[in-house]
Formats: C-alpha cells, sequence, structure tokens
C-alpha cells in the first residue's frame, strides 16, 4: 500500500532520550514498512550544516502524527513543550508516550487532555502501534512478542537516561553511586532498614528506628542503629541531641543528608528485594 504524501511520524523527545527515541524510531519502522519518522537527534534526519529549528518546523508541517516522549525529562524541556503545542494549531494528533516514573493517568496539562499511552505496557505500546498504522494507512507488521521485546528495551533505555540526566545534574553521581554501593554491601540487613525507614519518614530518633527495624523482622539483636550508621558512613545528620546524652543516646534524632537522598532512593529502587 502507497504512504500518503504527508506520513510522517514526529517523535519530540528531551536530548538526554535521544536513545529512547531512536529506538522507537526504528522499532516503529520495522512494524510500519515505508513509514518516514523524524527524530532531531538521528543525524540522517538533521544533518550537520542544516539548519535545525527550520528542519524541525518543516518536519512538523508535515507530519500526520506526533510523538511526545513525556518522561520526567521530556517534561522538564521547553522544546518538547513548544513540537507538542503546535499540534494543537495544526490539527495534527498529539499523543503522549509515557515511559518509567510518569505515567498517563498523572500528565499535566495540557498533556492529561490527550489519549496518552504507557510504552512499557506491552498493551499498550500494541495499541500505539495501530493508531500509528491507522493514521499512516499503512498495515502493521509486528507480534505480541516481538512488542514485549521493544517494551523492555525502552525500559532498560529509560533508566539509562535517567542515569545520564543525574550526571549531567551532577559530575559526581557516578562517583557516588559507587561508594552507596561499597557501604551497603557492608551493612546488615538491620542496618539497610534502618535507613529504608529513615528515608520514608524523614526524621526519627534512633530508639523509634529500633524499635520499626525489630517489627519488620529485620533484625533482634542490635539495640540502636543511627548512631552506628551516623559514625559509619556520614550520610546522617544529628538534628536533635538526647536530653541525657551522658545516660542514653536513643533519643538522639537523625534524618538522611539531603545530598544523599537521591543516592539512597536510587538504591532501594534498584535493590527492592534487599
Amino acid at each position: 500500500m502507497a504512504k500518503p504524501e504527508n506520513s510522517i511520524i514526529f517523535i519530540s523527545h528531551a536530548a538526554v532520550d535521544n536513545e529512547i527515541a531512536l529506538s522507537l524510531k526504528c522499532h516503529l519502522q520495522s512494524a510500519l514498512p515505508g513509514s518516514d519518522i523524524f527524530v532531531s537527534s538521528d543525524p540522517e534526519d538533521l544533518p550537520l550544516g542544516d539548519s535545525w529549528v527550520q528542519e524541525i518546523l518543516s518536519a512538523l508541517a508535515k507530519a500526520k502524527l506526533v510523538l511526545a516522549l513525556t518522561t520526567e525529562r521530556g517534561l522538564s524541556r521547553r522544546w518538547v513543550w513548544f513540537e507538542s503545542g503546535r499540534t494543537w494549531f495544526s490539527g495534527i494528533a498529539c499523543i503522549p508516550c509515557c515511559i518509567g516514573k510518569v505515567r498517563k493517568d498523572g500528565l499535566p496539562a495540557p498533556f492529561s487532555s490527550l489519549t496518552a499511552m504507557n510504552l512499557d505496557e506491552v498493551d499498550e505500546l500494541k495499541t500505539l502501534v495501530a493508531r500509528c498504522s491507522e493514521e499512516l494507512n499503512i498495515t502493521a507488521n509486528t507480534t505480541k512478542d516481538q512488542l514485549a521485546k521493544i517494551s523492555e528495551e525502552l525500559i532498560r533505555l529509560d533508566i539509562r537516561a535517567e542515569e545520564r540526566q543525574r550526571t549531567l545534574e551532577d559530575p559526581f553521581n557516578s562517583e557516588m553511586s559507587r561508594e552507596v554501593e561499597r557501604v551497603m554491601r557492608g551493612l546488615g540487613p538491620g542496618e539497610k532498614e534502618a535507613l529504608r525507614i529513615l528515608l520514608k519518614y524523614g526524621e526519627l530518633t534512633d530508639r523509634v528506628a529500633a524499635n520499626k527495624v525489630r517489627e519488620s523482622g529485620k533484625s533482634t539483636n542490635q539495640l540502636y542503629f543511627l548512631n552506628g550508621l551516623h559514625d559509619r558512613t556520614g550520610w546522617l545528620q544529628l538534628t536533635q541531641m538526647s536530653p541525657y546524652p551522658n545516660v542514653s543516646r536513643e533519643e538522639d534524632r537523625f534524618a538522611i543528608l539531603p545530598r544523599m537522598r537521591p543516592y539512597l532512593t536510587a538504591w532501594f529502587e534498584r535493590n527492592r528485594e534487599t
């Protein structure tokens, strides 16, 4: 079946999400033979020396469908909003494509008023391919097993993009992540649980933290945790000293240092069963 004149699918994305966009382009082209998919970070779509703004506007003018990668990173980029916003005035369909932490039912306005997809869910990805097939009048060629593999790949690429974003925001990200991994390997289950609980509640006394750890079943022997973790890791800050420090330190109150919270949160997300 011949493709119509305006058959471009335009993928709008943050620069740090370029691997996700290129992967989606590759798989959509495979599923929709003859489709023309524009990704501004692809050198074939935007060669060096070309007027990139004009090329983007030209591709938007020819687009039959705009897919906006509405990741946390994408939603913070003005160009994603600009490219998506142009569809409101041109009548082109725009589909917000969510991956990772951003879900279709939690999008901000005006994206929340559009029919969105969660690309890391196989059924949603199947729906997207079907919608692209309908918009471009091109018969789709894909299987459920292929869609499952694509979904898994997009999830991996989203994790990589998130790590790259953290590196851009913090040049010591890799070094700090390695330190957290190294120190965590030396901690016992009760100490790890104490850190997790402290992250959850924000601020606790050593006595309350110890009670919660014992309730979790992660430890029955250790009396207190936070004072020891404060000295061993350097990740905690003492926010209030026990009124009777010479008698007991169980009322010492601690919190996780703000700088360490994202690294420890990321560690617990990667090790949910630990």
